[in-house]
Parts: structure tokens; C-alpha cells; sequence
């Protein structure tokens, strides 16, 4: 079963982008997942947060994949620069209707 990382992202700093986005596609590639999109280009149809300036889907061929991708070392350091540059919110969710 496809399984899905929703991210809504709001970077406070810029600093660690460059790095993440030479980096991270070839590893989730790697890890057999895709994005489905990667944009800042969305109407807002509900409003209960602050609105992200980047929201991503990608898709996994299953939840190991998902898994493997976010705890893969090679991820580690890019992650935590994420995480200190940005508020995310990331959700895996499975693909099952």
C-alpha cells in the first residue's frame, strides 16, 4: 500500500535550503518515494493556522520506505537543519480509501 508525507512548511531562515534541496530528492528517489508536488502556489480554502509558504506531497511505495528515508543517516543532519530553520508540520499517512 502507497503511503504519502504531507509536509507544511515555514521556514524562519533560508540557510539550510540550498543544502536540503541539493541534496534530498536524490535520497528520497533513493528510498523509492516521489514528489507529487513542491510548491508555495495554493489557495487556502480553511483557515485555522498559519498559512505554510511550502506545502509538499510525496509519495512511498509503502511505509518502510517512508520510514528508511527518515531515519537514513545520510538524512540526519539535513533534517535536524530543517528543523532548526523552519516550523514543519509532517504527517505520514497511508494511501488506503
Amino acid at each position: 500500500m502507497n503511503y504519502y508525507t504531507q509536509i507544511s512548511c515555514n521556514p524562519t531562515t533560508a540557510d539550510w535550503i540550498p543544502g536540503y534541496m541539493d541534496t534530498i530528492p536524490a535520497l528520497i528517489a533513493h528510498h523509492g518515494g516521489r514528489y507529487l508536488y513542491q510548491t508555495t502556489d495554493y489557495v487556502r480554502i480553511e483557515e485555522t493556522s498559519t498559512a505554510p509558504g511550502l506545502v509538499v506531497l510525496i509519495e512511498w511505495p509503502d511505509k518502510a520506505a517512508a520510514e528508511n528515508f527518515y531515519n537514513d543517516p545520510a538524512y540526519e543532519p539535513h533534517k535536524r537543519a530543517r528543523q532548526d530553520g523552519s516550523a514543519t508540520d509532517m504527517y505520514l499517512i497511508p494511501g488506503a480509501a
